[in-house]
């Protein structure tokens, strides 16, 4: 329930922006989007708590100034009337963002678990079998219209994608490399786990895009914006250990899923295909982070295949089932299909859990196509 609460809470904080400013749009739309909510190249400005928390006269002097160093150009060319005009704009998208402080960490506080419980949201999609199915009744058509806001947890960021997970009485939430454990009763913030973003991604790992983490006994496991996997302690963020996923870590290789949880593994993919890089997924032992199997979507490198939406899993059949990206370059399906895997363009691969064994993996005859219209 306090997992459908939070999603509500976001629901309410997901307001429109204002009717266009033709000076926005001929100056910035570019790169912050139309509707000023962000795009590959730039983040959003509109319910953006860290633009709300600026004055007239700090938001002027950014725009005259600049920032090179992040690709934003000077305006200081601009007529005072125009670059004032488009101040009070930017200003306007956020007229009803809350801009404040991150609440206080409960310093000293540890959080405590016992054996999961009914109703519990471990994982992104709340089980394994990734329907998002939840057995609580508390809230029904009959007493949903009656909920009421309790707390509002500001996160200085423009886009959220994370799903909190709650186990406990405790959210957890994720942001640009950064982790929140919030108190659900309350929205105190328990503790705060943050990096620094890394400079030279591309695509939604640039912006920061986070789906959320994965909770095995007394670990959190999160995977960063280039794609290293932590365990940090379930008690008090700290970190455990931390895995390098690429295997070349010169090419920028991204991280926005949220990892999985099987048996004692935990596996997770990686974004950056549509940019050339090979998508892969990897499973890690969750008592010390070791590389138990690594699957490569494509058999050539710089096809893509990216592996960014967290999978699910059939205890059933011990099978492990894995959403992967597009190809990248121009590549179609049908040029894939000369020995190469077919795990590419939004295609699904069924991965034998132990071995990172492919069941049909290779594009034979119509199965391969069979698979992707199924996935579509």
């Amino acid at each position: 329930m306090v997992a459908v609460l939070f999603a509500l809470l976001l629901l309410l904080l997901a307001k429109q922006a204002p009717a266009q400013e033709p000076l926005f749009t001929h100056h910035c739309s570019g790169c912050h989007g139309e509707d000023a909510r962000g795009t590959a190249k730039a983040p959003g400005l509109a319910m953006n708590p860290r633009v709300a928390d600026q004055s007239e006269e700090q938001l002027r002097a950014y725009l005259k100034r600049g920032n090179i160093g992040v690709g934003m150009p000077s305006f200081s060319d601009l007529p005072a009337d125009d670059l004032l005009a488009l101040v009070k704009f930017v200003r306007r998208l956020n007229k009803d963002t809350f801009a404040g402080p991150v609440a206080t960490i409960e310093r000293g506080r540890k959080i405590t678990w016992g054996e999961p419980q009914p109703g519990d949201w471990l994982t992104y999609n709340g089980n394994d079998s990734g329907n998002r199915y939840s057995p609580l009744k508390q809230i029904t058509t009959a007493n949903v219209s009656s909920l009421k806001l309790k707390w509002i947890f500001p996160l200085s960021y423009f886009g959220l994608e994370t799903t909190p997970l709650e186990a406990d009485g405790v959210l957890y939430v994720t942001g640009p490399n950064e982790i929140f454990a919030l108190d659900a009763m309350t929205g105190n913030a328990i503790w705060h786990y943050s990096r620094p973003t890394t400079a030279g991604l591309v695509g939604d790992a640039k912006l920061g895009t986070n789906r959320g983490v994965a909770i095995l006994r007394d670990k959190v496991f999160f995977v960063t914006d280039n794609a290293h996997l932590l365990a940090l302690d379930r008690s008090n963020g700290k970190l455990v250990w931390e895995t390098t996923m690429p295997v070349d870590e010169r090419q920028p290789y991204g991280g926005t899923v949220a990892p999985l949880v099987v048996h004692d593994t935990v596996i997770a993919g990686v974004a950056g295909g549509d940019h050339g890089l090979r998508g892969f997924v990897a499973a890690y032992k969750a008592d010390t982070g070791a590389l138990a199997w690594r699957h490569w979507t494509v058999d050539t490198p710089t096809l893509g295949g990216s592996t960014w939406l967290t999978g699910s899993y059939d205890q059933s059949s011990d099978m492990l089932y894995w959403e992967t990206g597009h190809p990248s370059g121009g590549q179609s399906l049908y040029e894939l299909r000369s020995g190469a895997q077919c795990h590419n363009r939004g295609s699904q691969m069924a991965l034998s859990v132990h071995s990172a064994r492919s069941e049909g993996s290779r594009c034979d005859g119509a199965q391969c196509i069979s698979r992707h219209r199924l996935s579509r």
